[in-house]
């Protein structure tokens, strides 16, 4: 049976994908969390850093993986104290609940009481309170189910209903990258994207040539460290810092030649610019769903504020604009677009294009994810 796309059910749909992050260490304070200084990952465990998820042959999944969503070696639900996912987290004084949220910063997390009657949007509305954020639109909670299926929390929906045999986890995320990040009018949305595309580069999401990913290594460095100082800066001052998926040394010396050019910019500053750069590339705000297309091969389907498009390694070897679509749907386990392409003032091609995910239920989450981005960007 095929499911069409109509607006109504459209804006009733939330459904995606945990990144996980290390196991949680300490609770965040309230308030507008702001400057930062040592989100920087110390130490990187080579052996657990993931292959880009652009890069096929890890057995057709990757780590934006619907399938297991393990970064870094790291499962959610295994990597959890056992304590905290004790089914039903419920708390028998007041009748009422208990959700963990993960923050974009590993080391935070939130504890939120919620009523069995509570919709979705109570966590983001106290999630949103705590960290002083008012650009609410762009963000969405995250949880993994118990086949290791990721999904978007329903903020219009029972939070109980939805999260039935699980823990009560969730992960809060940037759900629509904005196709300029100066559209975030304040400073705190702004390093919220910030933390989120460090996460996507070190993940391997946010991924392009060597000296594209030493340019934005550099900005993270001095938004880190600061200025450059041969006095305390020598040797290879940043192998001590997972900053991105497949660190080489050539990255590590290409990052530190730039980062010495940027002398003079304040964290915020190189967090702009951070933020300029990332946004234009191809994989900017992509979550890669690994499909066969029409031949068979093995690729990944991104999304974000362009369309939808193909990457083979992380080079998009399509592209197709929201223009062009003009519906989508899915049938088992086939995603299904549909186009109309113009070939001169007066015709349109009509064409329909397949891809074949790896399960039904990862079949049905891309599909929502592309309706909610259709949705949110046109």
């Amino acid at each position: 049976m095929t499911k069409e796309l109509k607006l109504e059910e459209c804006v009733n749909l939330l459904s995606g994908t945990a990144s996980t992050g290390a196991a949680i260490s300490s609770t965040s304070s309230s308030g507008a969390h702001h400057h930062h200084h040592h989100h920087l990952h110390h130490n990187k465990p080579l052996s657990l850093l993931p292959p880009s998820p652009y890069v096929s042959g890890s057995s057709g999944t990757s780590p934006g993986r619907d399938q297991n969503s393990t970064y870094a070696g790291q499962n959610l639900i295994t990597s959890t104290p056992r304590a905290m996912i004790r089914r039903n987290s419920k708390n028998h004084l007041t009748g009422g609940y208990q959700c963990t949220v993960r923050l974009l910063d590993d080391a935070e997390i939130l504890q939120c009481e919620f009523q069995p009657h509570h919709k979705g949007q109570f966590i983001m509305d106290f999630v949103c309170r705590q960290l002083n954020i008012a650009e609410k639109d762009y963000f969405g909670l995250r949880y993994v189910d118990t086949n290791k299926q990721r999904h978007w929390l329903d903020l219009s929906k029972s939070i109980v209903k939805q999260l039935r045999d699980m823990a009560y986890i969730v992960c809060f995320r940037f759900k629509f990258y904005p196709n300029d990040p100066m559209l975030l009018k304040e400073e705190v949305s702004r390093y919220q994207l910030v933390l989120q595309l460090r996460r996507d580069i070190l993940h391997g999401r946010l991924y392009s040539t060597l000296s594209d990913m030493a340019t934005l290594a550099s900005f993270i460095i001095q938004s880190e460290l600061g200025d450059h100082d041969p006095e305390v800066h020598t040797g290879n001052y940043i192998s001590d810092y997972e900053l991105v998926s497949r660190q080489s040394h050539e990255l590590e010396e290409k990052a530190m030649e730039l980062h010495q050019k940027l002398k003079g910019l304040t964290p915020s500053e190189a967090d702009i610019l951070f933020l300029k750069k990332a946004a234009t590339l191809d994989t900017y705000g992509i979550d890669p769903h690994p499909v066969k297309d029409q031949q068979g091969e093995q690729v990944y389907l991104g999304i974000n504020h362009t369309g939808i498009s193909t990457f083979q390694g992380s080079r998009k070897s399509t592209h197709f604009k929201w223009s062009q679509i003009t519906k989508l749907n899915y049938e088992a386990k086939m995603f299904i677009i549909h186009l109309s392409i113009p070939e001169d003032a007066r015709t349109k091609k009509k064409e329909t294009v397949g891809f074949k995910c790896q399960t039904s239920s990862s079949c049905k989450y891309l599909w929502r994810s592309a309706v909610e981005q259709r949705l949110f960007f046109t």
